[in-house]
């Protein structure tokens, strides 16, 4: 059987995960955000390419700048997605903090 851990442990476990994905989510939609060059079957684009996507039942075909815009994006939406990890990872901190204050609690 596993032991269960105390809840400050658990709580601090929580805010050191939703503080590395927060980070990680922000600063990777800031780099995609501010790419140069999309990328396509992983390989770096260049003006005037031409990017295939297929699946099994369609294709399509993307220029260079609609894959730009696209990754763009995608950059901003992770971006934003990893400041609201980061914004309610502080919110619970100051909610946790502020209910063991008044709540009289000592450990």
């Amino acid at each position: 059987m596993r032991p269960r851990l105390s809840d400050p442990v658990r709580k601090a476990g929580y805010l050191l995960i939703g503080t590395v994905l927060g980070f990680m989510f922000l600063f990777g939609g800031i780099n995609a955000a501010n790419t140069t060059a999309p990328n396509c079957g992983g390989s770096t684009m260049e003006q005037g390419d031409v990017c295939h996507h297929w699946d099994d039942d369609w294709s399509d075909d993307q220029g260079y700048e609609e894959e730009l815009r696209g990754a763009r994006a995608g950059g901003t939406v992770m971006a934003v997605v990893g400041f609201g990890i980061l914004a309610g990872t502080g919110i619970a901190a100051l909610y946790w903090a502020r209910r063991k204050q008044f709540s009289g609690q000592t450990r």
